[in-house]
């Protein structure tokens, strides 16, 4: 019977150097730093050569390199489409990693505290 594995990883990145702000941006106006939580399940059945679910340094890699300061120049979008884009990213890159990825859950804080989760399961 193969273990359930969890990755938790949790940060913050600024997005003001390569976000386009409109009306339909994640937060308030004046937001530009989110933070971020992401929660990776899966089974040790198929792990990285390493012996990883993930490098969980690629989390935050991800994050900086698509919606931070190393990101090219993106127009804003919701909190809502940040983090399922996000959730559906990374569980792309477990799953070409031929790791058995079960879940991987994104939530975003973004203004007055609101946070927003976004959940990508196999199979769906």
């Amino acid at each position: 019977m193969p273990t359930l594995l969890e990755l938790r990883r949790e940060g913050r990145f600024n997005s003001a150097k390569s976000m386009i702000p409109n009306t339909r941006k994640c937060g308030s106006m004046a937001s530009k730093v989110y933070s971020y939580s992401v929660h990776v399940e899966a089974t040790d059945e198929r792990l990285t050569p390493e012996g990883f679910v993930l490098n969980n340094e690629l989390i935050h890699t991800y994050f900086v390199g698509n919606f931070g300061p190393k990101a090219p120049k993106w127009d804003a979008i919701s909190c809502e489409l940040m983090a399922r884009t996000a959730a559906n990213d990374l569980a792309e890159i477990i799953r070409k990693a031929n790791v058995d990825c079960l879940m991987v859950r994104v939530s975003l804080t973004g203004s007055n505290g609101a946070t927003i989760t976004a959940t990508w399961r196999k199979g769906n």
